[in-house]
This record gives C-alpha cells, sequence and structure tokens, in this order.
C-alpha cells in the first residue's frame, strides 16, 4: 500500500506526525510553495517534519495545475491522505490515486458541510461540534464518512482550541484506520441527504447579523458569553480593524479642537 500526503495547515501536522512515528511508510508528503503558504490563515511548514524522517517533501503552487498532477502520477500512490489543505481536489485529481484519496472535515457530517464549520458553529451557538474523515468526492464534503469525533463546545472556547481538538481527532481517527487501509479495505458510509446548504466562504468584513460588527467579530448575542462572541482566534491585519475611540473620548476630542 504506497501512502501519501498533502497538507499546508497547522492541524494537519500532528496527524502526519502520529502516522510517521507509528512506523507507516509515506512516499511523499505535497505542501504549498512557500509565496502560496504565506497567504493561508494557519500554514505551516512541513519542512522539519519531513526531514526528521527522511521523507520527500514537494511544494506546489496548486494541486490541481500540470506539475503537481505530474508528481502524482510519478508518485502512483493508492491511498492519499489530503489534511490541512484549503484548495478543493477537481475530479482529474481526485482520479490519480488508486484506491482514493481521504479527507477531514470539522463538522458532524452531514451537517455543517461548506467553509469554516467551526467558526460558523461558535457564531450559531451550537453547544456540540465534532470532525469526519471521510473519503473525497467531486461534490463538496459529500463522500463516505469513514469514522467521526464528537466533542463539546463550551462557552469558553474559540475557533483555536476548536481547531486543536480537530487536529488531535484526525491524528486518532487515521491512526485507527490505517490497520485496515493495510489489510486492504476501504471502509464508508454513504452520508444521508442534508436538508441544511453549503456553508458559505469566509470574507473580510464578514456581517453576519444586526448589530454585528464583521472588523472584530463582536456578535451581540443575549445568550452568548463574550468569549463565545470572540469568534475567530485568527484576526484580520491590525490595519484593517477599525479603531475609534469611545463616545466621552470623542467627546473630549472635539471640545479640545
Amino acid at each position: 500500500m504506497r501512502l501519501g500526503w498533502i497538507g499546508c495547515h497547522q492541524e494537519g501536522l500532528p496527524a502526519l506526525h502520529g502516522v510517521l512515528e507509528s512506523g507507516v511508510p509515506v512516499e511523499g508528503v505535497i505542501s504549498l510553495t512557500r509565496e502560496v503558504a504565506a497567504t493561508r490563515s494557519g500554514a505551516a511548514d512541513y519542512t522539519a517534519l519531513c526531514q526528521r524522517y527522511n521523507i520527500p517533501l514537494y511544494q506546489v503552487a496548486s494541486i490541481n495545475d500540470v506539475e503537481a498532477r505530474e508528481l502524482l502520477r510519478r508518485l502512483a500512490l493508492d491511498v492519499v491522505f489530503v489534511i490541512g489543505w484549503s484548495q478543493i481536489l477537481r475530479p482529474e485529481t481526485l482520479a490519480l490515486a488508486r484506491v482514493g484519496m481521504i479527507g477531514a472535515h470539522a463538522s458532524l457530517l452531514p451537517q455543517n458541510r461548506g467553509s469554516a464549520p467551526i467558526n460558523w458553529a461558535l457564531i450559531r451557538g451550537e453547544c456540540v461540534g465534532g470532525n469526519s474523515l471521510l473519503w473525497l468526492a467531486e461534490s463538496v464534503d459529500a463522500g463516505a464518512v469513514i469514522d467521526q469525533t464528537q466533542f463539546p463546545i463550551t462557552p469558553y472556547d474559540t475557533s483555536a482550541s476548536l481547531y486543536d481538538r480537530v487536529a488531535v481527532s484526525n491524528r486518532d481517527m487515521i491512526l485507527r484506520l490505517l490497520p485496515r487501509l493495510l489489510r486492504g479495505e476501504r471502509p464508508g458510509t454513504p452520508q444521508p441527504r442534508a436538508d441544511a446548504g453549503v456553508l458559505p466562504r469566509r470574507r473580510w468584513p464578514h456581517h453576519v447579523g444586526p448589530g454585528c460588527s464583521g472588523s472584530l467579530q463582536l456578535c451581540p448575542r443575549p445568550d452568548q458569553t463574550i468569549s463565545r462572541r470572540l469568534w475567530l482566534a485568527r484576526r484580520p491585519p491590525l490595519a484593517r480593524v477599525a479603531r475609534r475611540p469611545p463616545p466621552r473620548q470623542r467627546h473630549l476630542l472635539r471640545a479640545a479642537r
């Protein structure tokens, strides 16, 4: 069984480290070029981990471009783990793994398909979250589910604390799956049809409701504590954060003029 790995975000590192530490051979790791990674939130450098275990590391600008597909053909992989990766793989890219490609989505599918499920779970005040390991398919987050992990969302959680749990669950679910893959199994349960649509992509500034400030990520809701309302740990650049003095200071400034 020839295994490969595609990842660039911090949340994928614990899982990759767990696989390599278990002694299961990985033929190569594909990540983003430094230039492209610099534009991605939560990007991590996989170089040190790959060097430690003597695993080839390849860098691409897009997993769907000609060079990346040719690399996947040369590697001749059976299963590819796509963990901590934001680019959607096109059908012709997915077809380059003999058995299939496996990804993770930070929700209990089929709920919260789409972009930034952790952030939206916090915005909506959900009390339970989770993570799903699944076979990647042409439709977004619609492949057969291999395994799921559920965890509570407390009033003190942020996106950072929840993504830490997601990263740990990625590792645990993949380590549970590996023996089955090595035996030639292809476990997975088709998803039931979800009534809700796909979550929208996150934008800056993002208005998510009346009285909500997208630049500061503060959503006044009577049933939420301030720690819950600060739903996004990865803030936008400081230059994009609106800064106004409080009303009393504005009054004093006007009087001084």
